[in-house]
């Protein structure tokens, strides 16, 4: 979990769907599986606070565990979990309370000389901890079971093969990187796709490579094969023409605002 806090100054702050743009007072709250940044590219003059604290977790659909120097009620924790879990907020306002937490614990570590206080800073980050549930629970957060689901799990991940179809992907690769079992992965990839993970990766990697086709500056076609997964250019060579119904220089050859009718994998 990642937790940042502007004391001054203004930031762009963007995750895949949004951009924002972050005030004096903004907190911004993010999951371990959900890509943000700072900055519109470059970050302006301005002073950020965050804190980064391991849960455990890479996927939505996995059990949190806190370390065990948080020190909150069990009933406290259990509720901070469900919200921060089944919320997808990640820009707030924050409170003088919570802005004090934020001071305290960067005057922590700006006094350290050697080592860190490690006592008091426990207590300054449970203590922010307890504000943000306060904040959470002054707000009415609305709470969405979906966001938990396994099915969430694999999405994220189908969306995630879109930026890295060029990696090694086998079925069991892809299991463990969703925390599920392969039959699991696969029901759940079949409910979204109507395809196996790996025809879905087929897929996608057959339309990452027409777009690099479509390119006039594009004519090493082995390149663009193995740029995209591949490992084997016949079979690149055969599937290619599968779905595409012509073969990869054809396709190249072809004008690129003519529709060509794809097939299935």
């Amino acid at each position: 979990m990642e937790f940042t806090f502007l004391e001054f100054g203004n930031l762009y702050f963007s995750t895949k769907k949004e951009q924002f743009n972050l005030e004096p007072g903004s907190l911004t709250i993010t999951r371990p599986w959900q890509p943000h940044k700072v900055g519109n590219p470059n970050v302006t003059i301005g002073k950020l606070h965050w804190l980064i604290i391991d849960v455990g977790v890479t996927q939505p659909h996995q059990s949190w565990d806190w370390p065990d120097w948080i020190i909150l009620s069990k009933e406290d924790i259990d509720c901070l979990t469900k919200m921060l879990r089944q919320n997808d907020v990640q820009v707030w306002n924050s409170d003088r309370k919570l802005r004090e937490c934020f001071m305290e614990i960067g005057k922590c570590l700006n006094d350290v000389e050697q080592e860190i206080p490690q006592s008091k800073l426990n207590i300054l980050i449970n203590n922010l901890l307890l504000e943000i549930l306060c904040l959470f629970k002054r707000g009415h957060v609305e709470l969405d079971e979906s966001l938990i689901e396994h099915l969430r799990t694999v999405r994220l991940f189908l969306d995630y093969l879109q930026t890295s179809f060029d990696k090694y992907w086998s079925l069991e690769s892809m299991a463990e990187y969703c925390g599920l079992g392969k039959t699991s992965l696969s029901k759940y990839c079949r409910q979204l796709t109507n395809m196996s993970p790996i025809n879905y990766l087929i897929k996608v990697r057959l339309e990452a490579a027409a777009e690099l086709l479509s390119k006039q500056d594009i004519v090493n076609v082995t390149k663009v094969c193995y740029d995209c997964g591949f490992s084997s250019f016949q079979y690149f060579a055969t599937v290619f023409k599968t779905y595409f119904r012509c073969t990869p220089t054809g396709y190249m050859n072809i004008s690129s605002g003519k529709e060509l009718i794809g097939g299935a994998v």
